[in-house]
């Protein structure tokens, strides 16, 4: 079973959609936890709808704490064998997580449509299906997902529950920026397979420049430098700093 985590924060406006993208799926064999963050709209009231339409559906309402706690809650909820996270304002094509399901790797990674206000999108996902290893011989392939920014966020992926919960991993809380490529990392350290697949299912809405992720902000460069550092620790200890790497 596959837990599909959606943390919550004054959405309303996109949550109907999200949450019944999840109910479109051709995969059936799913649970959705609904962690609502502390939200003052009408967002809560949406998830509890939602929970008497399907069984399927659980909601947890909490303090506002920000979203890596409510990642972390939605974890803790979650029974399923695989995790996959979503963003409240996003949603999924409707083959989503059958597509993903076929593999036995430790995480799959799929690509993402970037759907902006003004209607156009752009398509970022990988150019083939390929399972491979964190060794030199694929260092190619690990690249190629960074290019694409795949790793920057938990959604279009599926993570194994007993990886994260057998390595204690949870997202950094308390961290404005980041927080979702530091867990990634720290994810990737327990793997010995990887799974790409060439599809683009999940609809990540770009919000504009009022967003976090577009802010500008006064310590860019040094939050900047430190993911590097940490990009090229991890590059090194799998013997992948190579010249494509660098």
């Amino acid at each position: 079973m596959i837990s599909v985590i959606i943390p919550v924060f004054n959405v309303e406006r996109y949550l109907d959609e999200c949450i019944q993208s999840v109910i479109n799926q051709t995969y059936t064999d799913w649970e959705c936890i609904l962690v609502d963050d502390g939200s003052t709209d009408g967002s809560g009231d949406i998830c509890d709808k939602w929970k008497e339409k399907d069984g399927r559906i659980h909601v947890v309402h909490q303090k506002n704490w920000g979203v890596s706690k409510a990642r972390n809650r939605g974890m803790e909820e979650a029974t399923g064998d695989f995790f996959a996270f979503v963003d409240a304002d996003d949603w999924l094509s409707h083959d989503y997580l059958s597509e993903m399901v076929q593999t036995s790797a430790d995480i799959v990674v799929s690509g993402y449509i970037v759907e902006q206000g003004d209607g156009c999108s752009r398509v970022c996902m990988p150019i083939e299906s390929k399972v491979f290893s964190l060794e030199p011989k694929f260092v190619a392939d690990f690249v190629e997902l960074n290019q694409l920014f795949l790793f920057y966020a938990p959604w279009g992926k599926l993570y194994r529950r007993s990886i994260i919960n057998g390595n204690f991993l949870r997202f950094p809380e308390g961290c404005s920026y980041g927080e979702d490529l530091q867990f990634n990392y720290s994810y990737l350290e327990s793997v010995s397979s990887i799974s790409q697949v060439p599809v683009a299912n999940y609809h990540y809405r770009q919000m504009g420049t009022g967003t976090l992720s577009n802010a500008r902000r006064p310590d860019s460069f040094f939050q900047d430098y430190a993911q590097w550092q940490m990009l090229r620790a991890f590059y090194e200890k799998h013997g992948l700093w190579l010249q494509l790497s660098k």
